[in-house]
C-alpha cells in the first residue's frame, strides 16, 4: 500500500496520498504502541510443534523491502516525512539489519543454497543500500559469484529449483529476484550481468531456457 500511494503522489501531487503513506510508515515501524519489532523470530512459527521461534525460510516473507524502500525514498521529498521520522525509521532498518546478519535464522537463511539465499541476497543488499552500508554491501557482492555458480548451468538451467513443486514458478521466480539484483547492483557499480558472463552468463542462459519454453509446454 506504502509503494502504490508514494507512487501516486509522485504522479499526481495530491497530497492525501503521501499523508496516508506517512502514517503507514509511522505505524508500522515507528510508534511504539503499534510498530512491528525489528525482527522475524516468529516469522513461519509452526503452534503446537514445540516452538516458539520460527523457521529461517520465513525470513524470505520479508523479501519485497526492496521496493518498499523506493517508496520511502520518493516519501522522503514529501515535507512531511520529518527528520525525527527519518531517524527512527533508519534506526528501525539499522536494528532489523543487525538481527538479519547476526541472528541464527538470518544465518541460516543467508547459507542456503537455492532462491531463499537468493531473496536474502536481495533483503539484506537493498537494507545496506538504503543505509549507505558499505561494510555490509562489499561481503554480500563479493559471494554473489559464488551463488551464481551454485544456483545456474552455464546453459541456464537451475538445478535447485527444478528439485522443487511448480519448477517453472520457482524458476521465473528465482531468477526475478537475480534481476532485481542486478538493478540493486548496477546502483553501487556492479555490474551483475557482466559478472554472469564471466562464468559462463548463466543470467542470460537462465532467460533464454525460460524465453523457450513460450510457445511449449513445460
Amino acid at each position: 500500500d506504502t509503494t502504490v500511494l508514494a507512487l501516486a503522489w509522485s504522479a499526481t501531487g495530491d497530497d492525501r496520498y503521501a499523508q496516508h503513506a506517512i502514517l503507514l510508515v509511522g505505524t508500522w515501524f515507528v510508534d511504539s504502541d503499534t510498530r512491528m519489532n525489528p525482527h522475524l523470530t516468529c516469522a513461519q512459527v509452526r503452534p503446537g510443534r514445540g516452538r516458539k521461534q520460527g523457521s529461517k525460510s520465513g525470513v524470505i516473507e520479508f523479501k519485497d523491502v526492496y521496493f518498499f524502500l523506493d517508496a520511502v525514498r520518493l516519501l522522503k521529498e514529501y515535507s512531511q516525512w520529518t527528520v525525527s521520522l527519518d531517524k527512527a525509521f533508519n534506526s528501525w532498518m539499522w536494528d532489523y539489519c543487525d538481527w538479519l546478519r547476526s541472528s541464527r535464522q538470518g544465518r541460516a537463511e543467508s547459507a542456503s543454497k537455492n532462491n531463499h539465499g537468493t531473496c536474502y541476497d536481495l533483503q539484506l543488499g537493498a537494507i545496506a543500500a538504503f543505509l549507505g552500508a558499505q561494510d555490509v554491501m562489499d561481503p554480500l557482492l563479493h559471494g554473489l559469484e559464488q551463488r551464481l555458480l551454485e544456483q545456474f548451468t552455464p546453459q541456464g538451467f537451475q538445478p535447485l529449483e527444478a528439485s522443487r513443486t511448480q519448477t517453472q514458478h520457482y524458476f521465473a521466480f528465482n531468477l526475478q529476484c537475480w534481476m532485481n539484483l542486478a538493478v540493486l547492483t548496477q546502483s553501487v557499480g556492479v555490474d551483475l550481468w557482466e559478472l554472469s558472463s564471466r562464468v559462463n552468463r548463466p543470467l542470460t542462459g537462465a532467460l533464454e531456457y525460460l524465453l523457450s519454453y513460450t510457445d511449449k509446454p513445460w
